[in-house]
């Protein structure tokens, strides 16, 4: 069973090859615009719905035994796995209409698939033979499908404008809450001073000695005055001075 599995794959390879070796090999003929001869139009068009009917009806394992032909190969693959789930089975190959684009040939096959219809372009260098370089397929939505789409992205957009609106409101909302702070930040009355700190003891008692000092001068100036007035023998010495407690005589004196 996998000898035949592998001879068919062979086969559909082979084949491929053929037909892009037959639509390369046709020589140019300047007749029309697009400078190919009836006949060369005709094996284009046959290559073209060839190529596509057994790239779309091959599995995965053909595919990529496939794409080791050459870049065109291997840009064919990519575009048939890319677009082979979403088109669906392939159904049947429609018109081919040819054209000439700068210096290439392209031709354009419609295409019926199981869930949509796609136009498939491909692309040759025109020379003494043509050589395809491109393969592009264009998926045919259906109108509804596209109104769908558009009002997605009209709706997508709307939402993005929305919440960057929304946003700016945000921020400048919070300007005034930053102005409020500020005013009551320089609206508060100033911190009352500390304190001061209570005299240390030494200083009360140094004031305190120094009253002494003048009650005693005092003192000794009347103990001088009651001298002159009754003068005595031995004379007068102070010998101590003590203070009163309750402090009224000192006062008095």
């Amino acid at each position: 069973m996998k000898t035949i599995i592998k001879r068919t794959r062979a086969l559909f390879i082979l084949a491929l090859c053929t037909v892009m070796m037959l639509a390369g090999s046709v020589q140019v003929f300047a007749v029309d615009n697009t400078g190919l001869s009836d006949d060369m139009k005709t094996a284009v068009e046959e290559y073209a719905g060839s190529l596509i009917e057994q790239l779309y009806g091959a599995d995965d394992a053909t595919l990529d035994s496939y794409s080791t032909q050459g870049d065109f190969a291997q840009v064919a693959v990519d575009a048939v796995k890319d677009t082979k789930s979403e088109l669906g089975t392939f159904q049947k190959v429609g018109t081919t209409t040819i054209s000439k684009s700068d210096d290439q040939i392209v031709t354009k096959t419609e295409t019926s698939f199981e869930h949509y219809n796609a136009e498939i372009e491909i692309y040759y260098n025109q020379g003494d033979q043509l050589t395809p370089v491109n393969f592009v397929v264009n998926t045919e939505y259906p109108l509804s499908m596209k109104m769908a789409q558009a009002g997605e992205n009209v709706l997508a957009e709307f939402i993005i404008v929305f919440v960057v609106l929304i946003f700016l409101a945000f921020v400048i909302s919070l300007f005034k809450h930053i102005g409020k702070t500020q005013k009551k930040d320089t609206g508060k009355p100033a911190p009352a001073a500390a304190p001061e700190a209570p005299a240390a003891e030494p200083a009360a008692e140094t004031a305190g000695s120094s009253q002494e000092e003048e009650i005693a001068a005092a003192i000794a100036a009347a103990i001088a005055a009651a001298e002159e007035e009754q003068p005595s023998a031995d004379g007068y010495y102070v010998r101590s001075i003590h203070r009163n407690n309750s402090g009224r005589k000192w006062k008095r004196a």
